[in-house]
């Protein structure tokens, strides 16, 4: 077989966070027993070399760490030698984006709604009637009547949000699939511009507040587990008016001896345990901008960006998705300065 038959292709792309540490490329059409040499060359910086002997055709090349490389467009450039003597240079290309992004978590993810991304947004003028779920479970949430649509705005940042002014809500059209007693952990990035009992987002009888998961009253911004006959109720201070925050809550699974905890631009800022008597989560539409079917806990304020999943996560799980939240949004300064993604995104 002459040695100028072989080409040279990737088999893993594009690269990203997730395979960057094992990605691989093969060799087609190769012949027996030749020799090869390769090299991976990052336009953004870096290179990578190898060699090797044609065991097979297709001969995969695979376990190779690109971490290293710079993220870019990178060249894979692969030359064959026999006996016959050395074969033109065979390339491929493929990008390297290794910044880590909710897409990152695959399946994992329930709900994934962000704002910046203007294809997610259907606009009637600056009125917004449908945020498109970005998880691939096709949760979107709209809103029909034309009166009760909440507006795209932009932050001093110039990065688009949603903005409710307290007579808005978008929903799902069908129930959000978390329901019982489950572990859930959500994220959100928002901004609040009254006072109040309004509702980030919530389904069945838990929402999310404008801190996190509870009931308050009218002028006690506070948190509370489920906001269910006052049971597990702890409370917080609130967020600055106007300033905007990332906010996480995670809840372990079980009724009993189950905890939940809360945590604003990285810091906790309450813990409690569930009582025996904490409620099961009816199946109901996820509400944004409202809790579940009550008007009168409606949101003042803008949402940036939210995330929920159907595990409870871990501390460094949890860290880096309030790393990627923060730098996104230009609020890294507000991380603790022992949060590990206080210095760089993920």
């Amino acid at each position: 077989m002459k040695v100028q038959t072989y080409r040279a292709a990737w088999t893993t792309d594009p690269i990203t966070s997730v395979n960057a540490a094992s990605a691989g490329f093969q060799i087609t059409k190769p012949p027996p027993g030749a020799s090869f040499a390769w090299q991976i060359a990052s336009d953004g910086g870096g290179t990578l070399s190898g060699s090797g002997t044609i065991a097979a055709s297709p001969h995969p090349v695979t376990g190779l760490d690109l971490s290293a490389l710079a993220d870019g467009t990178l060249t894979l450039t692969v030359t064959l030698t026999t006996p016959a003597g050395t074969g033109a240079a065979r390339t491929a290309t493929v990008a390297k984006n290794s910044r880590w992004t909710p897409a990152d978590l695959g399946p994992a993810l329930a709900l994934w709604l962000d704002a910046s991304d203007a294809a997610t947004l259907t606009l009637e003028g600056s009125a917004v009637s449908e945020w498109r779920d970005k998880s691939g479970n096709g949760r979107h949430v709209g809103q029909a009547l034309a009166a009760s649509r909440p507006a795209r705005a932009l932050w001093a940042s110039g990065r688009a949000v949603v903005a409710f002014d307290g007579d808005d809500v978008l929903a799902t059209t069908g129930n959000f699939p978390i329901t019982g007693n489950p572990e859930f952990s959500v994220f959100f990035v928002h901004q609040k511009t009254r006072e109040g009992n309004g509702s980030v987002l919530g389904w069945g009888n838990v929402w999310v507040a404008l801190e996190a998961f509870g009931f308050f009253d009218e002028g006690i911004t506070g948190f509370n587990g489920f906001g269910y006959a006052g049971a597990n109720t702890f409370r917080t201070s609130s967020a600055a008016l106007d300033a905007p925050v990332v906010t996480a809550y995670v809840k372990t699974p079980g009724a009993i001896h189950a905890t939940s905890a809360a945590y604003r631009d990285g810091a906790n800022i309450a813990t409690s345990g569930h009582s025996t008597n904490t409620p099961n989560i009816a199946a109901r539409p996820l509400h944004l901008g409202q809790w579940a079917n009550y008007p009168n806990h409606r949101l003042e304020g803008s949402i940036a960006e939210a995330i929920i999943l159907p595990t409870a996560l871990a501390a460094p799980e949890r860290e880096r998705i309030e790393g990627y939240l923060a730098h996104k949004w230009g609020l890294q300064g507000n991380l603790p300065a022992d949060h590990p993604w206080k210095a760089a995104p993920p």
